[in-house]
């Protein structure tokens, strides 16, 4: 008696892990001036299918063409900014990276308030006041500092701290703060 007999096989790929996404630039937590920085990542999976990333508020989700292709030609919002980038892969595994970067383009106002400008003293030892705010989105100063037309002082002080304890040169000088 002939029996015939069917036989059918199966060959799959089981894959529990998700791709590996890496933002490589910007660093995390860096300041910039460049309103349109480019966010450059890689993306390493076997069977990578699709990238896509957002922006702080959520409201920019973009799908990107290659998972290859850095996020450029975007103009980011005045302040902190985060970006996450996501890959799947075909097996709808899902990773994410995000970095956050402070985009500040504002310059901060300082204003020198004593001793008026173009004024004459009798001493040599006059403290320099002045006051300095940066209104840019609560972001904040970094570093202030001072010099004299002399180039003698050059120096980085707190920001708001008056300049004081220094004997100034006998006729004009001229004080600038940054």
């Amino acid at each position: 008696i002939g029996i015939d007999l069917i036989q059918a096989n199966v060959t799959y790929t089981a894959d529990t892990f998700p791709p590996n996404v890496n933002i490589t630039f910007p660093l995390n937590n860096t300041n910039t001036s460049v309103t349109n920085l480019a966010i450059n990542f890689t993306v390493n999976d076997t069977n990578i299918q699709s990238c896509w990333w957002t922006n702080t508020s959520g409201r920019t989700n973009q799908t990107l063409a290659n998972c290859g292709t850095n996020i450029s030609g975007f103009t980011w919002i005045e302040g902190i900014n985060n970006i996450t980038v996501y890959a799947n892969d075909t097996s709808n595994n899902v990773n994410t990276t995000t970095v956050k970067f402070t985009l500040d383009t504002i310059a901060p106002n300082v204003n020198i308030t004593f001793p008026l400008n173009d004024s004459t003293t009798a001493s040599t030892s006059v403290e320099i006041n002045y006051t300095v705010n940066d209104s840019n989105n609560g972001v904040g100063l970094n570093t202030c500092w001072w010099t004299n037309s002399s180039g003698k002082f050059n120096e980085t002080i707190t920001c708001g701290n008056n300049i004081s304890a220094r004997t100034w040169y006998e006729g004009i000088n001229n004080i600038t703060v940054y």
